[in-house]
């Protein structure tokens, strides 16, 4: 991912996500990632990261990252919805920075963004399971996470997304429904590998199951 070419600074939000809590291990495991390949890469960057006290040992980042802990994001349904709507934002208007990065693409429906807004849209499945399996999932999410994608969409300064497919499903889904198209970069998903950790071999059968639809 490139960041405008003159001097900038950022706020980084993630205070919304927990292993314990995640939908998306994926999604988590790329917004640890991305920070990291951030604050290594771009030394200098002012950087403020909002997270909360399940993230400490994993954040291993340089001295001058300032860091703020805002625990209100995983404490229940309402704390989420609370800083997705609220807080979030005037947490990244304090901070002072120029730039807000939501890894998890959820912008406020309640309040415009005070600072330029760059969310990373992962997919596009409340459309899946609108089209395909109306009955299966809480409508009230649905209807919470349509709204947060079209605001993302209404106020983002740049769209960032992991793959052309997701890209153009956002476009389609704008489309749709007349939505704003914002510029929309697909930056990947490529981070350094760790190395593996010596494991024992086992032959296990793991099968992988969700009460979620998926196809």
């Amino acid at each position: 991912m490139e960041l405008p070419p003159k001097k900038t600074s950022l706020t980084y939000s993630m205070a919304d996500q927990s292993f314990r809590r995640a939908k998306s291990v994926g999604i988590f495991n790329v917004s640890i990632d991305l920070l990291h390949a951030l604050a290594q890469s771009a030394q200098g960057l002012p950087l403020t990261v909002l997270a909360n006290s399940s993230l400490r040992e994993k954040l291993t980042l340089p001295a001058a990252t300032r860091i703020e802990f805002h625990d209100v994001a995983v404490r229940g349904s309402l704390g989420r919805m609370w800083w997705d709507q609220f807080a979030a934002y005037a947490a990244a208007r304090r901070s002072g920075h120029e730039w807000l990065l939501l890894p998890k693409g959820f912008a406020s429906f309640a309040r415009r963004c005070p600072v330029r807004l760059a969310p990373i849209i992962h997919d596009v499945l409340q459309d899946h399971y609108d089209r395909y399996y109306p009955s299966e999932v809480s409508r009230l999410e649905v209807a919470y996470f349509r709204a947060s994608l079209r605001a993302s969409l209404s106020q983002a300064d740049v769209i960032f997304t992991p793959t052309e497919f997701t890209s153009r499903e956002v476009q389609r889904v704008a489309r749709e429904k007349g939505w704003r198209i914002p510029p929309i970069v697909c930056c990947g998903e490529g981070f350094d590998r760790p190395a593996p950790s010596p494991i024992t071999e086992r032959h296990d059968v793991v099968v992988l199951a969700s009460r979620f639809p998926t196809s």
